[in-house]
This record gives structure tokens, C-alpha cells and sequence, in this order.
């Protein structure tokens, strides 16, 4: 498990990093496209940070609330990451 946060961690690292030069560079070179493409990775950090959260949830046991525990949070992300990939390119 440690190695799978490890790398949630460094791809929303990258993503933010990427978010921040392309955000940048669209405003220098007034560009819609390179716009787009910083604020998708920004979108990439937020779903990142998210993938974190949810990596700590699927651990947690069943409780009263969620008897077969957390762990159906996990595909629920990635519909929601694969509808918004689907949102950002009819844009």
C-alpha cells in the first residue's frame, strides 16, 4: 500500500507542477489551448488528491454504515474521472 500512495503522490506532484508551467505559459503566450491543457492538469491534481483519500478509505473495515466497507468508493472515482475526461474533450 505504501507503494501505491507513493505514486499517487508523485503523479498529483507532476500534475501540479505541469498544471502551474502550462497555466503560466498559456498566459504568456495567450493560447486557449495550452490553457486547456493547464487546467486539465489541474483537474489531474484534484483527482489525485482525491485517489489518496480514497486509497486510505478502502482500508477502513466495514461498519455500521457501510457494511461491506469503503472499498466502492474506488470505482466511483474513476467514474467520476472518466466522465470528466469525457466532459473535457467535447469542450
Amino acid at each position: 500500500m505504501h507503494d501505491e500512495k507513493l505514486a499517487l503522490r508523485l503523479s498529483a506532484i507532476g500534475y501540479l507542477v505541469m498544471a502551474a508551467l502550462g497555466i503560466a505559459f498559456a498566459i504568456g503566450a495567450r493560447s486557449d489551448a495550452i490553457l486547456l491543457s493547464g487546467l486539465f492538469s489541474l483537474i489531474s491534481f484534484v483527482m489525485g488528491i482525491l485517489s489518496l483519500k480514497v486509497a486510505d478509505l478502502v482500508r477502513i473495515p466495514g461498519d455500521e454504515r457501510f457494511h461491506f466497507g469503503y472499498a466502492f468508493f474506488e470505482p466511483f472515482l474513476n467514474t467520476i474521472k472518466g466522465l470528466i475526461i469525457l466532459i473535457v474533450c467535447g469542450i
